[in-house]
């Protein structure tokens, strides 16, 4: 999840940069919670930013100016312009003030939301008017300036998506006027993420975009944020025209300078998921698309029950006196097999994951689904699974000791995160089983130390780990020859005592 700590706000000139640009960006640069809005800042226009995170370099704002020119280049020939529109210093004597026409000339336009504290105490206080509301007065269509131009016709109502009620709703268009205004000038308010659902595309599944030069034309509305990482937003998001729920993945820190790398790492991903979407332990990918420098994945489903990280915190924090704890203790129990199948599923599909940790699998209506596929390899081209060099990303408290190490490495290097990860599950089962000194990790650095508290330590109540303990240590062994596959796993773990009411969903059995 997104990490929480005191956000900072600065002010960023506004010469060269679109709107548009660093407002559909700046997440990607800032994190999810970045925001920005227009700002005036000593005469000067330009944008507040608002992050709890770094503040953007002159790398990132170059990237946004480069990206600025590209897209009024694109809206120019678009709209058959002569001149090509980016945001230029506007002296304070020549700011238009409303009602007098701003799209002449240089097309220099007002910044309504861009006001100072002092200008907005002599300000008539505004109200926000949905458009598709029926109290609403009539109005006419508004006058856009060609860089934020909208299709309206006013013999034509506009409708709303087909949502089922409490859902999510989406207003169409957003207008400001002042209450005190005698003429009812419809005032634009540029929203961070405004969408004409008429003209939104339909995107069915197994699709791929990647001609589409308008985000606002993707269906796709923010619900909230799930939480992100070194090089990727996890969104869920809101299909206008279906009502379906997906979490987004967007490729973050794209530069004109890495594009096409950034590229060749998302096309990777989504052979792999596509490899591998027939597995009901693994996440589907329902569409993708690239527009501008916004490389996104549209998986399914949106997990309901979060990251395995969390459900084992949860868990851990609970009372076995609570009503769901012995449904969540038959969770964990069946992941042993599940998680084994699936990853059995990978290997034989010649796919090493090479980041299995809790925090890249997600629970849905109970059930473990391996998702995060970004370094995985496909090593169907080379006949072999086994690598060497530098990892080019790895996590060190679950890796295995040849990857921290840079050795020979290959799909038993996934077993054996996979066993750390099945300690850590063991951990929470029965917490007098793995003391809490030993979670801290690295695994690869603790392994005799796990296996005398397994073997040799504490009495372990829980019978499912006496039967787990022998096939979870062979996995951690330090040399990765002597380990089982994840092939050999799967079967060992359906050899054990009754395993198949325990340790394995229906669709794992069949």
């Amino acid at each position: 999840m997104p990490n929480s700590s005191m956000s900072t706000s600065y002010f960023l000139p506004g010469f060269g940069i679109s709107r548009s640009v660093i407002t559909n960006e700046i997440r990607y640069h800032c994190g999810p919670d970045a925001r920005v809005r227009p700002y005036t800042h000593q005469g000067r226009e330009g944008y507040l930013v608002t992050t709890s995170g770094p503040p953007l370099t002159k790398a990132q704002i170059e990237d946004l100016k480069e990206s600025s020119r590209d897209y009024e280049e694109k809206q120019s020939r678009r709209n058959n312009e002569t001149d090509v529109f980016v945001n230029a210093p506007v002296p304070v004597a020549q700011r238009v003030r409303r009602g007098e026409s701003s799209f002449e000339g240089n097309h220099s336009f007002p910044n309504y939301q861009a006001q100072t504290h002092r200008s907005k105490a002599h300000q008539p206080p505004v109200r926000d008017l949905d458009f598709t509301s029926p109290s609403n007065v009539p109005m006419a269509p508004p006058q856009w300036p060609p860089q934020i131009q909208r299709v309206y016709s006013s013999s034509t109502p506009l409708q709303s998506p087909p949502f089922p009620r409490g859902s999510p709703q989406i207003s169409l268009l957003t207008l400001q006027r002042s209450a005190s205004s005698d003429s009812q000038e419809a005032v634009p308010v540029m929203s961070q993420s405004p969408l004409d659902i008429q003209n939104c595309l339909i995107i069915s599944e197994g699709a791929h975009l990647e001609d589409v030069q308008n985000k606002e034309l993707l269906p796709y509305c923010l619900v909230r944020n799930l939480g992100y990482g070194a090089s990727a937003i996890v969104e869920e998001v809101v299909d206008v025209h279906s009502g379906s729920t997906y979490a987004r993945k967007i490729f973050k820190n794209v530069s004109s300078r890495n594009l096409e790398e950034v590229k060749q790492a998302f096309h990777n991903e989504v052979r792999i998921l596509r490899r591998l979407e027939s597995h009901h332990h693994i996440v589907r990918v329902f569409a993708t698309y690239i527009v501008q420098r916004e490389l996104a994945l549209i998986l399914s489903p949106v997990a309901n029950g979060g990251d395995l990280a969390a459900f084992l915190q949860e868990y851990r924090d609970s009372s076995p006196t609570h009503h769901d704890y012995t449904s969540k203790t038959k969770i964990l129990e069946r992941s042993f097999g599940c998680l084994a199948s699936a990853l059995a599923f990978m290997h034989q599909e010649t796919i090493r994951h090479k980041d299995i940790k809790p925090q890249n699998i997600l629970l849905h209506n109970g059930y473990m689904l391996y998702t995060d596929f970004g370094i995985s390899l496909d090593f169907s081209h080379n006949g072999q699974s086994t690598t060497t060099g530098h990892p080019s990303a790895f996590t060190r408290k679950y890796c295995a000791p040849e990857v921290a190490d840079w050795g020979k490495r290959n799909s038993k290097s996934d077993v054996f995160s996979l066993g750390c990860v099945y300690i850590e599950i063991m951990a929470a089962l029965d917490p007098e089983a793995v003391p809490d000194q030993l979670l801290d990790g690295p695994f690869y650095q603790k392994v005799n130390d796990l296996s005398r508290s397994l073997f040799l330590g504490a009495e372990i109540f829980s019978q499912v780990l006496l039967y787990m303990r022998h096939i979870v240590m062979e996995m951690l062994n330090y040399a990765s020859e002597r380990r089982p596959s994840s092939i050999r796993v799967t079967e060992k773990i359906k050899g054990l005592p009754s395993a198949e009411e325990w340790a394995f969903c229906e669709a794992c059995l069949r």
